[in-house]
């Protein structure tokens, strides 16, 4: 309960919404569903099941890999949801000195590889719309960092979101 408070969540009054709570509820609902949903499989050649692994696996190490490196360079500023917590700080050293984003870039370029591996339509529509809140939530992330550093401006200049050097 302790780590819950310290990254800012008030059970007493969580329906509102006030620190982007809808938002992690949404992507927590998305990522079970990308598990969970049953599989809708787009039929293919025998020989294309090899080529699908080739492509879904750097997928999915990529995307493990900057989920990794963005829990690590986060430390303590790390939290589920959108509103920084009292006690976090502007991370712009290691993989946040490439990307601002890394844990939802990592989450959407893994998600993708999901659906690559699984070679599912309900997957990758499910990955699409997990792409499309995690995008939300990190605009309204930006809008409270922005508030709360005044050198995120800044750094919103020199970094890109997503990707380096294209979003």
């Amino acid at each position: 309960m302790a780590l819950f408070q310290r990254w800012g969540f008030d059970w007493k009054h969580w329906y509102r919404g006030d620190r982007g709570e809808y938002w992690l509820l949404a992507q927590l609902v998305l990522l079970v569903a990308l598990v969970l949903v049953p599989r809708w499989a787009i039929p293919i050649a025998a020989d294309w099941i090899v080529w699908r692994w080739a492509i879904a696996i750097p997928f999915l190490i990529m995307g493990a890999g900057l989920a990794i490196a963005g829990l690590r360079f986060l430390g303590d500023s790390l939290s589920p949801l959108p509103a920084p917590h009292a006690e976090s700080t502007l991370v712009q050293t290691g993989i946040y000195a490439w990307i601002r984003h890394p844990l939802y870039s990592g989450l959407m370029i893994g998600s993708l590889g999901w659906a690559i591996a699984l070679w599912s339509l309900s997957q990758a529509a499910v990955s699409l719309a997990l792409i499309g809140v995690l995008i939300g939530k990190a605009r309204l992330e930006e809008r409270w960092l922005r508030d709360r550093y005044s050198d995120y401006v800044d750094y919103q200049t020199r970094v890109k979101a997503f990707i380096p050097g294209l979003i």
